[in-house]
């Protein structure tokens, strides 16, 4: 076969004679052959590098496809066709390569989503452990476009799986609510049958409240609610008509029970149905009726030793004396005998259970007083408890002390509890009323104290007490304590209005209204007038506004303008002050709260991690983009020792706050990361030292 399909005939051209045009004909037709034969050349080595290419087994490892080995070209190949080849080659094995591995994150993100349907914090942590692990070994020049793959997989993914977390943490909410409800609608019944109507209508109210909520929340129609509500609401009452029934019939007799049950089966309760009642009616008449055979048996076997034992064991199973489990054994025995009535029975033994319930809870309570008074900050406390270790662990031996040292240890245990007693403010109270100077100066002096306790939440005294307290210390500084207390009664009088309204005309007169906000920024500016203030546009009006209410008050009850500042700059400070955390001033900084081992700075970086795994940003909000904010609801858990906050994101030059989302540290995580930190250094040392490795815990679970 011939290789050419043209010939081209060669003859000699005298250029002298004019042959130009033929030469270049010639020169023409040779460079259109060369660039045909490289183009036929680069052609069948492209399709050479492909194939070589497709006959290249990808591997895998752990389930990803693993970077193929690119080929270098030759010198050869690179002179004959540029390296098409190679390039080819590399170009195919990089499109099977990014194929292959689009597929591993395909089914990679598929397998986690599968695993964590609902969860969106593992689906997260396992999502990004995952992206990692591909991109590791990750040939560079495609790591651009894998990341991308593995972004736009994994959105997807969880936009799916945070959409199933919600409907589960709402089902899960939903469940939840329903079980509390029964709980409560249970317990109602149970106490309204016992006497209890107070306890009743607290269950009910707490019944409601997660019944509101449900409402609130869309999983419960307000139609179902209504019924739900006015069905607790009839059965407590039910109970309520049964433990009267009851009663009757045990303390006067079934006879007089049927009397009153008949004169009532007629007069249908509010709130009831006519079938309700009917149905009520009868039931309770069949009971009295079984009551009424069991007395009639009962009476003639029932002697005045066992009808006074019986007595005995419902007054211990009321008052928690006496040995429970003798008191259940013999109710147990009396039952069985019938000398006592099943409901008799359920009464006794529901006393008992309570009584050791409320025993147990109130020791662990008192041990939880204990710690916080032992420096534990961290444990949080009710108001209740409080009141009640003091009352009677506290009071009767403070009664025997010095009334200074006495007047000390008050103040020491109302700033470790962060809350005054209420029988220690209706203690103080009463000395202040009492007439007697040296009582009046004593509780004056408390007072005093206890205002400039840091972090206390109540305001336990009005502020003509504190007026009055304050002239009361100032003036004992030069008089006797009868003068002084006669003068600060003078100066203090809440019935001087000539006084008062001269109070309220200097501060209008004066402008002093004027002054607040820089009294307030120069309060929190430790570094000189010419540094700046520590409070932020957001709390300066809050702050601002409470100065004025505390100023205006005090100065009006009878303090001086200065004495009046200084203690509303006072008690603003007990919760108002620069954190660490947030580098503001703020209410109820977390700083005073959720300290541990001194330090504070965990606080931000847990905040950013919950932040960004709670909620789905385009970029991850960094420290500097997100800050908390004292709310009510901030107040109210400060109260208990564990403030709340809200979280506020900063972006774009504007501040969002992301409502619904209330946020405290996780202090005990906290503390467990430090202990195992301290514990693994202790055990270093010890080693090291040729000590064995006894470990002991303080108070706080620190080492």
């Amino acid at each position: 076969m011939a290789r050419f399909n043209e010939t081209v005939n060669i003859r000699q051209v005298d250029t002298r004679l004019g042959g130009a045009a033929d030469t270049n004909n010639l020169l023409s037709r040779l460079e259109g052959f060369a660039s045909s034969s490289q183009a036929l050349l680069q052609q069948r080595a492209a399709q050479q590098g492909a194939s070589q290419a497709a006959q290249v087994e990808l591997t895998k490892e752990g389930g990803i496809t693993q970077a193929p080995t690119k080929r270098k070209d030759s010198a050869v190949s690179e002179f004959l066709t540029g390296g098409i080849s190679t390039k080819q080659y590399n170009k195919s094995l990089e499109t099977a390569y990014l194929s292959s591995l689009g597929n591993d994150v395909v089914e990679g993100i598929n397998a986690l989503e599968a695993e964590n349907p609902s969860n969106i914090l593992a689906f997260n942590e396992k999502a990004s452990s995952f992206a990692a692990g591909i991109l590791r070994g990750v040939d560079p020049a495609v790591r651009q476009e894998v990341e991308s793959v593995i972004s736009g997989k994994t959105l997807n993914a969880r936009l799916r799986v945070h959409r199933n977390t919600i409907k589960k943490n709402k089902a899960i909410a939903a469940s939840e609510s329903a079980a509390a409800i029964e709980t409560f609608s249970n317990e109602a019944a149970t106490l309204s049958r016992e006497g209890n109507q107070i306890g009743s209508a607290e269950a009910i109210g707490q019944a409601f409240v997660t019944i509101d909520g449900m409402v609130e929340s869309g999983d419960l129609a307000p139609a179902k609610a209504s019924v739900m509500k006015r069905e607790i609401e009839r059965e407590s009452a039910e109970q309520t008509f049964r433990a009267k029934f009851d009663t009757v019939t045990e303390s006067e007799g079934a006879a007089v029970a049927l009397e009153q049950l008949d004169s009532v089966a007629n007069k249908i309760p509010k709130g009831w149905t006519p079938d309700e009642w009917d149905t009520f009616v009868k039931s309770e008449r069949a009971s009295i009726g079984q009551e009424v055979t069991r007395q009639a048996k009962v009476a003639s076997d029932l002697t005045i030793d066992q009808a006074r034992e019986i007595s005995n064991i419902k007054i211990q199973a009321s008052t928690g004396t006496g040995d429970a489990g003798k008191i259940v054994q013999r109710t147990e025995s009396l039952f069985n005998e019938g000398k006592i009535s099943s409901s008799e029975r359920t009464s006794i033994l529901t006393k008992i259970v309570n009584q050791q319930k409320a025993s147990i809870k109130k020791s662990a309570d008192f041990a939880s007083v204990a710690d916080r008074m032992a420096g534990n900050d961290g444990i949080v406390l009710e108001p209740n408890t409080i009141n009640d270790f003091y009352k009677e662990m506290m009071a009767e031996p403070l009664s025997q002390v010095d009334p200074a040292l006495k007047s000390q240890q008050q103040a020491e245990f109302v700033d470790s509890m962060k809350h005054v007693p209420t029988m220690m403010k209706n203690e103080i109270t009463t000395q202040l009323r009492s007439g007697d100077p040296e009582l009046i100066a004593q509780a004056s002096e408390l007072i005093d104290r206890i205002d400039g306790t840091p972090g206390l939440i109540d305001r336990s005294f009005s502020a003509h007490d504190r007026a009055f307290a304050e002239q009361v210390v100032s003036l004992s500084a030069n008089l006797t304590p009868s003068e002084a207390v006669k003068l600060a009664t003078d100066l203090t009088d809440p019935t001087n209005q000539s006084r008062i309204e001269s109070v309220r005309s200097l501060i209008k007169t004066d402008k002093l209204e004027d002054n607040y906000a820089s009294i307030v920024q120069d309060a929190y500016n430790p570094f000189g007038p010419f540094e700046g203030t520590q409070v932020g546009e957001i709390a300066l009006p809050l702050i601002t506004k409470e100065y004025k209410n505390l100023f205006e008050s005090h100065f009006e009850a009878g303090m001086s303008e200065t004495g009046a500042k200084e203690k509303a700059l006072s008690l603003i400070k007990r919760n108002w002050k620069k954190s660490e955390v947030t580098g503001q001033v703020m209410k109820y900084a977390p700083d005073d709260y959720y300290s541990v081992a001194g330090d504070v700075d965990y606080i931000k970086t847990q905040l950013v991690n919950d932040v960004n795994k709670e909620f789905l940003f385009a970029e991850s909000i960094t420290p500097d983009q997100v800050f908390l904010q004292a709310t009510e609801t901030t107040s109210r858990t400060a109260s208990q020792g564990a403030p709340e906050y809200r979280v506020m994101l900063v972006r774009d030059g504007s501040i969002t706050p992301l409502y619904g989302f209330n946020w405290k540290p996780d202090m005990q995580k906290q503390i467990d990361k430090v202990q195992q930190k301290n514990e693994a250094e202790l055990i270093k040392s010890r080693k090291e030292a040729g000590q064995p490795s006894i470990l002991k815990r303080n108070s706080s679970g620190l080492f």
